[in-house]
């Protein structure tokens, strides 16, 4: 059985709740199927998987030089300069949505603490103002894939490690 991390773009997400402490943040956190990365998740695959997303932490690197967040972290360094701004709670509510471009959706929702680490919500905010979106990846371990016969990797189980939040420059890709 493989275990892989694998990291996935989230496209879509909005603030539903703010206060002066934290802020609710709802994303689709995946969507049944293929995705853009030749990657597959099947209902079931996510549905087994969504305990495992409960607490699950918002992380980030942030760098004062250019005002933004970095990648994820690929060194003992960079791990040092990772910092939890948020959670995924366990009232988050996961649950499937179908969305406009007809593809159904993991939804949950994210608390993002404002008051400890406001660099990082003032950047979202900041960004959201300007028209740009802070990407956010997700992290998973997939434990069990198989791969189909157009390339595209199934993944048949696996676990929510985490979700990062990535710079404008960052480019999220699966590895």
């Amino acid at each position: 059985m493989a275990t892989d991390t694998m990291k996935f773009e989230i496209l879509n997400y909005s603030v539903k709740d703010s206060n002066d402490n934290c802020a609710i943040v709802q994303a689709d956190i995946v969507n049944v199927g293929k995705n853009y990365n030749q990657t597959n998740f099947s209902k079931e695959a996510i549905t087994a998987a969504i305990p495992t997303i409960l607490n699950t932490p918002l992380i980030g690197i942030y760098n004062d030089l250019v005002d933004d967040f970095k990648a994820h972290a690929h060194s003992e360094s960079e791990k040092r300069q990772t910092f939890a701004v948020g959670v995924v709670p366990e009232s988050a509510n996961p649950h499937f949505e179908i969305r406009e471009n007809g593809l159904e959706y993991l939804v949950a929702d994210i608390v993002v603490w404002k008051n400890y680490f406001p660099q990082f919500f003032g950047k979202m905010a900041e960004n959201e103002e300007n028209n740009i979106k802070t990407t956010i990846s997700m992290e998973v371990l997939a434990k069990e894939t198989e791969k189909m016969k157009d390339g595209t990797i199934d993944v048949k189980t696996f676990e929510f490690i985490g979700l990062c939040l990535l710079g404008e420059d960052v480019k999220p890709r699966n590895t």
